[in-house]
């Protein structure tokens, strides 16, 4: 009991054919899992930066550029200094970067109406501050902003309807609880 040739070529046309069907899906989810993903470790993030400055009593910077997100601690406390905060030229102390596709592209204020233009790149950024009490606040020339904060993440890897292209981040300055919207119009 054998397979004859046209047998088993009829079998590797079949598993070609499942295999052309099922590519763009699993390319898809990977894309889809890329955007989340980021979404979920900004907000980890956030929440683990929240609970190291308890312990420490000490602020902790975020940059928040296109690209990536950078997490600073406040300098200056060798030898009894005074603390500092931290500027561009300290090193961070840890980088999330975001995946090819994947980028912030607003920080701001208000969640309606969604922002159509500005925000961070990847040269300038938009700076936050997790304070000794744990409130999340965007700093504004030095100054904290005593309100909420939106950062908006977006891949251009989905479709513009896809239900997984967009993401908010939610942050409460009192609080710094972080909540993680999955669509930028979602309340």
């Amino acid at each position: 009991m054998g397979f004859t040739i046209i047998e088993l070529m009829v079998v590797v046309v079949i598993i070609s054919i499942l295999a052309a069907v099922s590519a763009p899906v699993f390319t898809r989810d990977r894309e889809e899992d890329r955007a989340r993903g980021f979404a979920n470790a900004l907000a980890m993030d956030f929440q683990r930066t929240k609970f190291q400055v308890a312990s420490t009593r000490l602020p902790i910077h975020v940059y928040l550029y296109s690209d990536r997100v950078e997490f600073r601690e406040t300098v200056g406390l060798d030898g009894g200094a005074a603390p500092a905060p931290p500027t561009v030229a300290t090193p961070p102390q840890r980088v999330l970067r975001a995946e090819g596709g994947v980028s912030i592209r607003f920080v701001t204020g208000t969640r309606t109406p969604i922002p159509t233009s500005g925000g961070p790149t990847t040269a300038t950024f938009v700076e936050m501050q997790v304070d000794g009490l744990g409130r999340s606040r965007r700093i504004n020339a030095g100054v904290p902003i005593e309100e909420m904060s939106y950062i908006w993440i977006e891949t251009n890897r989905l479709g513009a309807n896809h239900p997984s292209r967009q993401f908010r981040l939610d942050v409460s300055p009192l609080t710094g609880i972080v909540q993680l919207k999955t669509r930028w119009d979602s309340k």
